[in-house]
């Protein structure tokens, strides 16, 4: 039977079987071992990028701890800080105007206390008072400040004001 062929002939049949074989084997093995370790990949980086979160997020939380501590470390008495505040601008070459009653705002987590001072005074000693306040004074930040000038009719002048909002946090506990 198979010597009517050529050798010729033979060798593309064998060929052909071969060819055939090899699709049936990858259909059958080849394709679900191949798929198999495409998804392993893909399982095994998004566990690693899971171990990344969690340290990240323990990261992430004692960084927002470290900052509670910091916003949160201030007085839970706002007329101390008051007080402070005063004998505070009091160094400084400038005249307190005015000092309003401090506004309490309560959160979940902090107590938030503005106070409200307006100075008068000249440009550098306003300006320097201002940055006295900020690098030096502990117990609050300042929140907004405003340089306006109002003019007395009366005397003919004009006086430069700085009005300052301060803010200090308690947190709760």
């Amino acid at each position: 039977m198979f010597r009517e062929f050529t050798y010729k002939q033979k060798f593309f049949a064998t060929v052909l079987i071969f060819v055939l074989l090899f699709f049936a084997c990858y259909k059958k093995t080849f394709k679900h071992a191949i798929e198999t370790q495409k998804e392993l990949k893909t399982v095994e980086s998004k566990l690693a990028s899971t171990n990344n979160v969690n340290q990240e997020l323990f990261y992430l939380n004692s960084q927002l701890d470290a900052i509670d501590n910091a916003i949160g470390s201030g007085s839970n008495n706002p007329e101390q800080v008051q007080k402070k505040l005063l004998s505070f601008i009091a160094k400084d070459k400038v005249n307190i105007i005015s000092m309003e009653d401090v506004h309490v705002f309560k959160d979940s987590q902090f107590d938030i206390y503005t106070n409200q001072v307006v100075l008068e005074g000249t440009y550098e000693g306003l300006i320097n008072a201002m940055y006295n306040i900020e690098k030096k004074f502990e117990e609050s930040r300042i929140a907004n400040a405003n340089i306006y000038i109002k003019r007395d009719y009366k005397l003919n002048l004009e006086k430069l004001y700085l009005k300052l909002i301060l803010q200090n946090y308690a947190k709760n506990k």
